[in-house]
């Protein structure tokens, strides 16, 4: 088997050429999250409103509409920040953590335990989204502590 010798300009030319395109690749494959449209604190989490229509609309046009169970969840991953926006019960504007009011169930044992919670009730802390300090509470007022209400009305 010969072997050719190529010249230095052009083996070099050949070595940057197969860097870039695994560079690349690996750059296209990224994993993309929040953090890629939201703004994100110094503690290191996203932070704006659950439902952004800019964020949504992106999201579609860089993916397109999502149609399978895992396109959906990508979907959510990607458009929902760690930090949502909420309106504590003292009024002040914060930001609660998304994970605090329940992930999505994978089993109907997990999807009756939210079911549960939310028919209880339930708070999560409020925080500033730049200083991470607790501003306030805000409280998901389930089914059970409205029925009290009504009978206390009535």
């Amino acid at each position: 088997m010969e072997v050719v010798a190529m010249p230095f300009s052009r083996l070099a030319l050949w070595c940057a050429a197969v860097l870039l395109a695994v560079f690349l690749v690996g750059c296209s494959s990224a994993e993309k999250t929040s953090h890629d449209y939201f703004p994100v604190n110094d503690a290191g989490y996203s932070y704006g409103s659950g439902s952004d229509e800019f964020v949504q609309e992106r999201y579609i046009k860089e993916f397109g509409y999502p149609e399978t169970n895992e396109e959906w969840q990508d979907y959510r991953r990607i458009t929902t920040p760690d930090l949502v926006a909420v309106v504590a019960d003292d009024g002040s504007v914060g930001y609660a953590f998304e994970r605090d009011f329940g992930e999505d169930p994978k089993t109907l044992e997990e999807a009756a335990q939210i079911t549960e919670r939310y028919e209880k009730g339930f708070s999560v802390d409020v925080y500033d989204a730049e200083t991470m300090e607790v501003i306030g509470t805000h409280t998901i007022e389930g089914v059970e502590i409205k029925k009290q209400e009504d009978e206390s009305d009535g």
